[in-house]
């Protein structure tokens, strides 16, 4: 009986010195990349009044300041995105045009211009790693593929489109 007793605190003591520090903390970290970028493709605002005729010309002739645009998901910083498409997706840029167009003698010419935008899809990835502290000292694991997947659409201003409607 005396040998049960003096076993059991020292599997007790065993078992605790194996146990991991209670200051031991751990986590995962997560990041967005940006896996591809799609070649820009032309994309076009909506149309908004200008100026109107009664026959003759009419000519549209105006600054127009419009932002940069993101939409869809993005993951990743303006910062990461910006510096990866070469331009600051968060400004706005003001330019000048204008055109002139005929219309026709006892018809109703409206000019009409609209924002034109260069539209590339940014493909992002998210990726993890696995980090942690034991006694003394912390260390991270590499950076590994998940299967989550973001698409956002970047459309830089390339400045005024025109056109002109009759009636």
């Amino acid at each position: 009986m005396k040998r049960f007793k003096l076993a059991a605190p020292l599997a007790g003591v065993l078992l605790l010195l194996a146990a991991p520090a209670a200051s031991a903390i751990s986590g995962i970290q997560y990041q967005w990349r940006i896996n591809r970028i799609s070649a820009p493709y032309r994309t076009y605002g909506s149309w908004h009044f200008c100026a109107q005729s009664h026959g003759g010309t009419v000519t549209c002739s105006r600054g127009f300041t419009v932002a940069n645009t993101v939409t869809g998901s993005v993951g990743v910083s303006d910062g990461v995105l910006s510096d990866t498409l070469g331009y600051s997706v968060t400004t706005s840029t003001t330019l000048t045009g204008g055109a002139s167009f005929a219309v026709p003698a006892h018809k109703i010419g409206t000019a009409e211009w609209c924002a034109l935008f260069n539209t590339s899809a940014v493909h992002q990835r998210l990726y993890k790693r696995v980090w942690g502290c034991g006694r003394a000292s912390c260390g991270h694991g590499p950076w590994v593929a998940t299967n989550r997947y973001e698409t956002a659409y970047a459309s830089r201003y390339l400045g005024p489109d025109f056109r002109v409607v009759i009636s």
